[in-house]
């Protein structure tokens, strides 16, 4: 994901200036049915026969995947410090190039040129922070250090090494992402391991929903032209407290539930096959 992310956004801009505004939507709905024909004739199941189960459309919805996430006090207290995290990840999503414009007055190329780096960082530093940490310490570490960049993103002012410093660091805090996924994930069994990743991003559609709009209103607001002083600042410390919300939940959490955790009290997963077949 974060190599997708690195590479489509100055793929993006190329289309946009060279072709037209619309050729980015046109290419990512190109690359989607591609990508659709691709699961569909090459990609086999990678459960052996005798574990997979009938697709069950009763579950398969939003209000399955909630129901999934309240299988236990372990799942549902690590999916509400998930959502948290997320709804403060998509504040700094939909904001990063109006907040790095009225701030520091960067233009659109070099804030996406910073949002290309900061992928290039969230797709390199979990491999490397979880050689030397658990799961649920890489989550209170990184949760911990976003809530912190994002304070400093909202105060630094003036300074482009500064706002590269502090990006360094939201990096590190955004391995949070993968490490909770990977944490929910090890809870179910391998044969609903892909149940739970759609349920995770059930979450994630539901801060695509809220979240946006929320923020970027929140951020509009502090930006207006009617305030004497504008205040973009204000959106990050928004997410920073959101985090440490999410913290503070994952924290007692584990520290009440960890007992519960299956990472290594589920049998293995069976070989697998051939991912693919084409």
């Amino acid at each position: 994901a974060g190599v997708s992310f690195t590479i489509g956004i100055p793929v993006s801009a190329v289309l946009t200036a060279k072709v037209s505004p619309r050729a980015p939507f046109v290419a990512s709905a190109v690359i989607g049915l591609l990508n659709t024909a691709f699961i569909m004739l090459c990609v086999q199941e990678s459960n052996p026969e005798e574990e997979r189960r009938e697709v069950d459309l009763t579950k398969a919805n939003p209000w399955g995947a909630i129901q999934m996430l309240r299988s236990d006090p372990l799942v549902f207290g690590v999916a509400v410090s998930y959502f948290l995290l997320w709804f403060a990840h998509t504040g700094l999503q939909v904001t990063w190039m109006n907040f790095f414009d009225a701030m520091h007055g960067w233009p659109a190329s070099k804030s996406g040129m910073a949002l290309s780096a900061f992928g290039i960082g969230v797709s390199i530093l979990p491999k490397l922070i979880l050689r030397y940490l658990t799961l649920p310490q890489a989550v209170e570490l990184c949760l911990f250090v976003y809530a912190a960049a994002m304070v400093g993103l909202a105060s630094v002012k003036g300074s482009d090494r500064a706002v590269c410093v502090v990006l360094v660091f939201a990096c590190l805090g955004s391995t949070s992402l993968p490490s909770m996924l990977s944490l929910l994930t090890n809870q179910a069994p391998h044969n609903e391991k892909g149940a739970m990743q759609g349920a995770t991003e059930t979450i994630k559609t539901m801060c695509t929903i809220f979240a946006g709009p929320l923020m970027s209103a929140v951020f509009a607001y502090w930006i207006s032209s009617n305030r004497l002083t504008p205040r973009p600042g204000i959106i990050f410390f928004c997410s920073a407290a959101l985090l440490l919300l999410s913290y503070v939940n994952f924290h007692f959490t584990w520290k009440k539930h960890g007992s519960l955790d299956r990472t290594n009290a589920l049998p293995p997963p069976p070989p697998p096959s051939r991912a693919w077949s084409c």
